[in-house]
C-alpha cells in the first residue's frame, strides 16, 4: 500500500489555521484592566458607601464616607462615621476644596489647598483621588506583566507589587478587587509584612444618579 507523505503535513497545517482560528488564550490580566475601563466609561455619576480603615506608623484611622461623585471629576465626600464624623468636602477641580469640619466648628466654612492637612486622609489621600477613574488610572500605569488576576467568588481579584515614592514608600503590594459589573468592589494596600496600611470597602453603590447642582455647594 502506497502511503501519502504529504499528509502529516497537511494535517499540521489544518490544526495551525484553525489555531490562528480560533485565536491565542486571552491574557486574564488585560481582560481585567479593560472590563474595568469598559465599566467605568459607561458611568456618568454615581454615589456609594466607602468604608476606609488606614494605618500610619502608630496611628490608625476609620472612617465611612458617602461619596458623591459626577464626571469629569465633581466630588462630595461626607464623614458619617468615625474620625471627623460630620465633615464635609466638595471638589470640582483644580488645587482647592471647600467644605466643613464636623463638631462644633461644622460652621466655619473652609476653602483649602487640597493637600492640606484637613483635607486628607491619614494616609494623605486627597479627595481627587477618592473616585474610581483614579483608581482605573493607577491600574493602568503598571506593569501588567507583574500583575496576577484571581477569581473570587463572582469577582476579579488583580494583584501586583508597587513601589511608591515617600511618604506611601511603605505600601509593597496593592490588591483591587473587581465586582462581576467590572467596578472596584475593594482596594486594600500591603506593607511588606503582609499587614494592611488602607483598605477601602466600597457598598450600596447605585450608579448614573440624578445629582442636583446642590450636591457640589457646603
Amino acid at each position: 500500500m502506497k502511503v501519502d507523505r504529504a499528509l502529516p503535513l497537511i494535517v499540521f497545517l489544518a490544526c495551525a489555521a484553525t489555531a490562528r482560528a480560533a485565536g491565542a488564550p486571552a491574557d486574564p490580566v488585560a481582560q481585567a484592566v479593560q472590563r474595568f475601563a469598559d465599566a467605568w466609561a459607561g458611568v456618568q455619576s454615581y454615589t456609594v458607601t466607602a468604608t476606609v480603615h488606614e494605618v500610619k506608623g502608630s496611628r490608625t484611622q476609620d472612617r465611612t464616607y458617602h461619596l458623591f461623585f459626577q464626571k469629569p471629576f465633581d466630588t462630595r465626600a461626607e464623614i458619617v462615621a468615625g474620625d471627623g464624623r460630620g465633615s464635609v468636602a466638595v471638589w470640582t477641580g483644580g488645587t482647592r476644596v471647600v467644605g466643613h469640619q464636623g463638631g462644633l466648628l461644622s460652621f466655619i466654612t473652609l476653602n483649602l489647598d487640597i493637600h492640606n492637612r484637613l483635607a486628607v486622609s491619614l494616609r494623605g489621600t486627597t479627595i481627587a483621588q477618592a473616585n474610581f477613574g483614579a483608581l482605573l488610572n493607577q491600574l493602568q500605569s503598571l506593569d501588567p506583566k507583574s500583575m496576577t488576576v484571581t477569581p473570587v467568588g463572582e469577582n476579579i481579584l488583580v494583584s501586583t507589587p508597587l513601589h511608591m515614592a515617600p511618604p506611601d514608600d511603605d505600601v509593597a503590594r496593592w490588591t483591587l478587587l473587581l465586582g462581576p459589573n467590572g467596578l472596584p468592589v475593594q482596594s486594600t494596600e500591603y506593607a511588606a509584612d503582609g499587614s494592611i496600611l488602607k483598605q477601602v470597602t466600597y457598598s450600596d453603590l447605585k450608579l448614573n444618579v440624578s445629582l442636583p447642582a446642590s450636591t457640589w455647594r457646603v
